[in-house]
C-alpha cells in the first residue's frame, strides 16, 4: 500500500492528542466549580469534553492495531521479536520515564505542602494502578465492575494497555486470520455490555478497537477505501449522533448513540484527515509533538485549572466556563513550547520522553 495513502494517519496524531487534552479539561476542578454555580454550564462542559472527543482514544487504539499488523507479509518469531524490540524504545522507555517524572513531581508537591507521599511503597501503584479513572460501575445485567486504574502519569494507561496488546499480538493475529468474526463478535459484545470486570484495571476498550484496526491491517486493506459508502456517510452520521447526545438523557438509548457516535466519528476523522492541507512541515512537527503533548498535558493542565478557577470564581458561571475553554489552547501551547525547548536544548531527553518519534 502506498505510503502517501496513509498520510492521513500522520495528520490525525496531533488533533487526537488535542482531543485527549479536551477530555481532561473537564477535570474535578471545573466539575466542582460549574456544579456549584450552574448545572447548565456543567452539562455543556460534559458534552464538549466527554461526548465530542470520545472517539479519540478508540481511534488511537485502532490506528495502533492497523499499523502494527500492516507491513509484514510473513509473520514469524523473528518479525515478532523485532517488533517487540522496537516497542521497547517507542513505548516502554517513555512509559518508564514519564512515570518516574510524575513520581518526582509528586514528591516535590508532597514536600512543599506537608502532605504524605501519595503513591505508597509499591512500584505496582506507580507503574500500573495508582489512580482510579472512574468509580465502581455496573454492567447491563447489574454486575459490579471494578474501577479502571492508571499509573502515576495518568494518561499513560493507554501505553500500558497497548504494550499488553503488543505482547499478545501473535494470538490476536491468529484469531483475526482464522476466527475473525466469532472473535470480534465476542469481544464487541463483552465490551458494549461491559461484561469484562476490568481485572487489574484493564478494560476491553484497547482490545476491541485495537482488534478492529488490526483486522484491516492483517488483510492489508485501506479502511477508507474498503468501507466505501460508509466513509462518505460517516461525517453527517457523526454530527447527527452528536446532536442526539446533547438531547438524550443518560440511559439505554444514550449508550447506544454514544457507541455509534464513536464508530462514526472515528471514520469521519479519518475522512477529514485525507483532505490536503497547507504547511506540511508544520504539520509534521505537530505530529512529532503529539506524544509529548499527550503524555505531559496533565502536568500543565491540572495546576492551570486550579489557578484559573480561583481567579474567575467570583465572576460567575459564564466566566468559569470561558476559563474552562481557555484551558485547551493554553495547555497545548505550553506543552508545545516545552517540546520545542526540549528538542532544541536537550535532544537526548526529548528522544527518551517521546520514544524517538519524529
Amino acid at each position: 500500500m502506498s505510503t502517501n495513502r496513509l498520510q492521513y494517519i500522520e495528520r490525525l496524531r496531533f488533533p487526537l492528542a488535542c482531543c485527549v487534552v479536551l477530555i481532561h479539561c473537564a477535570n474535578s476542578v471545573w466539575r466542582e466549580a460549574l456544579c456549584e454555580q450552574s448545572s447548565l454550564w456543567e452539562v455543556l462542559m460534559y458534552w464538549l469534553s466527554h461526548s465530542l472527543p470520545s472517539f479519540a482514544v478508540p481511534l488511537f487504539f485502532a490506528l495502533s492495531g492497523y499499523l502494527f499488523f500492516l507491513r509484514p507479509t510473513v509473520w514469524n518469531g523473528q518479525v515478532y521479536f523485532k517488533k517487540l524490540e522496537r516497542r521497547v524504545f517507542t513505548l516502554l522507555v517513555p512509559y518508564l520515564c514519564w512515570n518516574l517524572l510524575a513520581c518526582a513531581l509528586y514528591a516535590v508537591q508532597a514536600r512543599a505542602s506537608g502532605l504524605p507521599w501519595p503513591l505508597g511503597n509499591s512500584l505496582v501503584h506507580v507503574f500500573w494502578g495508582y489512580r482510579e479513572l472512574r468509580g465502581a460501575t455496573f454492567n447491563a445485567f447489574g454486575f459490579p465492575l471494578e474501577a479502571t486504574l492508571a499509573p502515576a502519569q495518568m494518561p499513560l494507561w493507554f501505553v500500558r494497555d497497548l504494550m499488553l496488546l503488543v505482547i499478545l499480538s501473535p494470538l490476536l493475529r491468529w484469531l483475526l486470520r482464522h476466527a475473525a468474526w466469532p472473535f470480534l463478535v465476542l469481544v464487541g459484545t463483552a465490551y458494549y455490555l461491559e461484561l469484562w470486570p476490568c481485572y487489574g484495571g484493564v478494560t476491553l476498550i484497547g482490545l476491541w478497537y485495537f482488534s478492529l484496526g488490526a483486522w484491516f491491517g492483517v488483510r492489508g486493506l485501506d479502511p477508507l477505501h474498503h468501507l466505501g459508502r460508509l466513509s462518505r456517510l460517516a461525517l453527517p452520521t457523526a454530527v447527527l449522533l452528536l446532536v442526539a447526545l446533547a438531547c438524550l438523557p443518560e440511559g439505554f438509548w444514550y449508550s447506544v448513540a454514544q457507541a455509534l457516535y464513536v464508530l462514526a466519528a472515528m471514520l469521519a476523522a479519518a475522512v477529514l484527515a485525507q483532505r490536503p492541507v497547507h504547511g506540511s512541515r508544520r504539520m509534521q512537527w505537530l505530529a512529532a509533538s503529539s506524544f509529548f503533548v499527550y503524555a505531559s498535558h496533565t502536568i500543565v493542565l491540572l495546576p492551570l485549572s486550579r489557578v484559573l478557577a480561583g481567579l474567575v470564581a467570583p465572576l460567575g458561571p459564564a466566566a468559569s466556563f470561558a476559563a474552562y475553554l481557555l484551558c485547551l489552547p493554553l495547555t497545548v501551547g505550553l506543552c508545545l513550547a516545552a517540546y520545542a525547548l526540549l528538542t532544541k536544548s536537550l535532544p537526548r531527553a526529548a528522544w527518551l520522553l517521546t520514544g524517538g518519534r519524529k
